[in-house]
């Protein structure tokens, strides 16, 4: 297949196959972190990966976007190895570990990323007018990773998007821009944020996989996952009316026998609330009730959320349950070789 012949819109465009690779950002180029054997198929749409450099996220980000030769296994944009192909990564934006070192002026390498017509609209969006005139290698680093994040957005008919850490260190970013930026490439481009922290990404997909060790640890995916890993949903009421919050508390540990929890919290001031936590197995069937109860009581609902957890945290639900798993497997193979 030639650079220019790309798979279709809407498939399954980028494909990671035994994938082993090392970063260079140690001391003299060393590794800080390394793939072991990653498989991963997506297509567009947000794709989230928490961990961290150690975890492999670095050479995970320089594998996707051709800087970097899988060591053993492939990596395919369309079907194009992007490491073996230029114009595949001319395609690809990128916001990477480290600023790619360049030179020449903020202004020049916009015209040659984003066109004529459009660099100037591209730099003042990200609120960088005032850095055109800067020669790149002047740059501090927050100046230049705010470049390079502008720049990445401004490819010319991209074809993938990877952004590692694009919330740190990086120049003025306008969270609701941000957002907004993502959505409109993700409806057509696969987009892939490297991250640390899972509060960032969760509020924006729900395709979250965990990075531990160079290995995924959880590839789940589905709609609602992250909520029904938490275990636990937040009704928070309006109590100007003067329920009491205890009375719904009350009404909901009547109502759901199998929750393993229900506490409440009443705070006072002009606007007076009140919360109410529900632990349990099975969150989408407590949302259920809680929305019955909530109707039957008159309750002014204000929100019903589950509280993001910590990546450590869920990490460690993700690592049971692959353990548990795998002790089951394992007593069903040995059951089958005792004597009848």
């Amino acid at each position: 297949m030639s650079d220019l012949e790309y798979a279709p819109r809407g498939t399954d465009s980028v494909r990671l196959v035994g994938v082993h690779a090392s970063d260079s950002l140690g001391l003299r180029g060393g590794a800080i972190g390394r793939l072991r054997g990653v498989d991963w198929t997506f297509g567009p749409g947000i794709h989230a990966v928490v961990g961290t450099v150690a975890d492999g996220t670095a050479a995970l980000a320089s594998v996707l976007t051709g800087e970097l030769r899988p060591e053993v296994g492939s990596c395919l944009v369309d079907g194009v190895s992007p490491f073996d192909s230029p114009a595949s990564r001319r395609r690809i934006g990128a916001l990477l570990p480290k600023p790619t070192p360049l030179a020449g002026s903020v202004e020049e390498l916009a015209l040659f990323c984003a066109g004529r017509a459009g660099w100037e609209a591209l730099l003042e969006r990200f609120d960088l007018g005032a850095l055109a005139s800067r020669q790149l290698a002047t740059l501090a680093l927050r100046d230049a990773r705010a470049v390079e994040l502008a720049l990445a957005f401004g490819t010319v008919s991209p074809r993938l998007l990877v952004l590692f850490e694009p919330w740190s260190d990086v120049r003025g970013i306008d969270v609701m821009e941000f957002r907004e930026l993502l959505l409109e490439h993700a409806a057509t481009v696969p987009v892939v944020l490297l991250t640390s922290s899972l509060a960032c990404v969760a509020p924006l997909t729900e395709h979250v996989l965990f990075l531990a060790g160079g290995r995924f640890a959880a590839l789940d995916g589905t709609v609602g996952w992250l909520a029904r890993a938490s275990q636990k949903l937040n009704v928070t009421i309006d109590c100007r009316s003067g329920l009491a919050v205890r009375e719904l508390a009350h009404a909901l540990s009547t109502r759901l026998p199998l929750a393993r929890g229900v506490s409440w919290e009443h705070v006072d001031g002009e606007a007076p609330f009140g919360v109410v936590s529900v632990v349990a197995d099975d969150l989408e069937a407590v949302a259920l009730t809680v929305a019955q109860v909530c109707q039957e009581l008159a309750v002014e609902v204000r929100s019903i959320a589950t509280p993001p957890l910590d990546r450590e945290a869920l990490l460690s639900q993700v690592l049971r349950a692959r353990l548990d798993g795998a002790s089951e497997s394992e007593g069903a193979y040995a059951s089958t070789l005792r004597p009848r």
